[in-house]
């Protein structure tokens, strides 16, 4: 009996720690349920990310919250304490110094001081200390929009209907693309991730997600199916296009974050993504990009021009809207008709098939920078201002990273501050260390100056607009190529540097202007050979209005609300 007896104490013993535990578990839940709540209250207070001293509404609010939630002494709470800043990392408890640009956040710590249930005349006796910690932030408004360069318009019998169809092997792509009842229609963009099921927790994590083209078009129509205006789409036609296209290119992977520039301060992909986008945008970037970004893409190409130099390149031409969504400084970046060049000249036998004039260009052909400047919600209707800067031609004369050539988010400032020098005049082919001189320069030809575009949307909003508001940035100009040299080797920010037999020399401008114009002039000839064979021709073929942008506002979201990070 006496080992029977010790048994069954050591199950009573362990039942009575099973519930000790169970109830130190059930007072952090209600620690951490008074922590939230008054974080969540407190920060729908907080209009910046700043500190809330107390007496302040937020510190207010989140400790009278506290209080009506049970958070009183008298329940055993020795601590609340109040703090406010900037949205921490992620994972972390510990807020970021406020800042004018950051997030709205506010952290609450309450400690409460319960009595332990079995502790009479023990080594436990007393009350044990149950922390909890919240952090909540304010989240921001998001909207988005897309930029691209204005185009004339797309018929059946254009070139450009042309262009795309060979593109695609068939003019399929073209007649969804072409279709009205998709052009009238904008998708929620959530919705769109929810039906490819991608499951990752971060918005990084979706954008970079791999899908195929076949599981987007699948998911775009489930989508087309549940959208305000699925009533007006021929659902049949729509699938047996979407079939013909999957029978092509479906198994072609790519991912969101290939036609969605999404900036957004948070982590949440269901905060970041609850926008609208317009179907159409959406389905004209997917189709060219399976196809490497644009309706026609040249890597590795060369030009020559007898008896003058030798032009490596690569060329890609038109594309789609680029997509931007997010909140305050969300960017995106397009240009319709984009140019690497290498030109190489005197190049002979005697001096090792080295040329001794060299003139790395990167050339963007009707560029255009669009960012969302502001968004101010409230009142009789919201309103959203985008800046958009159009431009005629952006030249850099340098060496650019590899991703210039495929930058969508990055502005032409940003993009060419990371440009470095290039040699110009290698008199090295003919004696090592004779002579090199190194230049880097940039020009915006026929810049237009930067344009807020002001959107005003009626409250309560409808999600999404439809149709969704349209404004035009700039207006339409004319450029030439043969005229960029000479801007270039000009421009007041040409930065140069000479080294003669490998030491590194300071020349007056006076010295270098004679050899800067030899280069211009011995260059500028195949400059205007590729404006008359090339860049006019597919400007008259694809209808593009250099200079203009047709900017769309596709939604806004004022109703981000206060959301839980830690």
């Amino acid at each position: 009996m006496a080992v029977a007896m010790m048994l069954m104490l050591l199950g009573l013993i362990t039942i009575l720690g099973i519930v000790e535990v169970g109830y130190l578990y059930s007072a952090k839940r209600d620690a951490q349920k008074v922590a939230d709540l008054a974080a969540l209250t407190g920060v729908q207070q907080m209009t910046s990310a700043a500190a809330c001293p107390t007496g302040s509404a937020p510190y207010t609010s989140a400790s009278h919250n506290a209080v009506a939630n049970g958070g009183t002494t008298a329940n055993g709470y020795s601590t609340i304490a109040i703090t406010c800043g900037s949205q921490p990392a992620s994972g972390s408890s510990v807020l970021a110094a406020a800042s004018a640009g950051g997030v709205a956040a506010i952290k609450v710590d309450v400690v409460r001081n319960v009595n332990h249930l079995f502790g009479a005349g023990m080594a436990w006796t007393g009350t044990h200390a149950v922390p909890a910690t919240a952090v909540a932030i304010n989240a921001q408004p998001t909207a988005s929009f897309s930029v691209g360069s204005r185009l004339v318009g797309i018929s059946s019998t254009s070139p450009l209907n042309q262009l795309l169809s060979n593109t695609l092997g068939t003019s399929l792509g073209l007649q969804l693309l072409s279709y009205q009842g998709i052009t009238n229609t904008n998708i929620s963009l959530l919705g769109l991730v929810n039906q490819l099921n991608i499951n990752t927790g971060t918005v990084n994590g979706v954008l970079n997600a791999p899908i195929t083209v076949s599981d987007f078009l699948n998911a775009y129509v489930q989508v087309l199916q549940q959208s305000s205006n699925a009533a007006n789409i021929d659902l049949g036609f729509v699938n047996s296009q979407v079939a013909l296209i999957e029978a092509q290119i479906g198994n072609t992977t790519l991912n969101l974050g290939d036609i969605l520039n999404v900036n957004a301060n948070t982590t949440d992909p269901n905060v970041a993504l609850n926008t609208y986008v317009s179907a159409l945008d959406v389905l004209n970037a997917v189709l060219l990009a399976a196809d490497s970004q644009n309706a026609v893409a040249l890597n590795g190409g060369s030009i020559n021009v007898p008896g003058v130099a030798t032009v490596s390149l690569q060329l890609a031409v038109i594309e789609p809207p680029k997509i931007a969504v997010g909140n305050v400084g969300a960017t995106a970046h397009t240009a319709q008709i984009r140019l690497g060049l290498n030109v190489t000249a005197l190049s002979t036998p005697l001096t090792g098939g080295e040329s001794l004039l060299g003139l790395p260009l990167y050339v963007e052909v009707a560029p255009t920078d669009a960012t969302l400047s502001s968004i101010t919600c409230g009142g009789a209707q919201d309103t959203v201002g985008i800046t958009a800067t159009p431009g005629v031609l952006n030249a850099f004369l340098g060496n650019l990273t590899s991703t210039a050539f495929a930058n969508t988010t990055t502005s032409w400032p940003s993009l060419i501050a990371s440009g470095t020098q290039a040699k110009l005049i290698n008199a090295n082919v003919l004696l090592t260390g004779l002579v090199v001189i190194s230049a880097s320069s940039n020009v915006q030809v026929a810049a237009n100056p930067a344009q807020l575009l002001t959107f005003g949307v009626p409250t309560p909003v409808s999600h999404p607009l439809n149709p969704p508001l349209a404004q035009t940035a700039g207006s339409p100009s004319t450029t030439s190529l043969g005229t960029v040299v000479t801007s270039l080797l000009g421009s007041t920010n040409l930065q140069t540097t000479v080294t003669l037999l490998g030491i590194p020399i300071t020349l007056p401008a006076s010295t270098l202007s004679p050899l800067l114009l030899t280069l211009s002039s011995a260059l500028s000839p195949v400059l205007s050979s590729l404006d008359s064979l090339l860049i006019s021709p597919l400007l008259q073929a694809t209808g593009v209005e250099i200079g203009a942008a047709d900017v769309n506002l596709i939604d806004v979201n004022c109703n981000a609300g206060a959301k839980l990070v830690y």
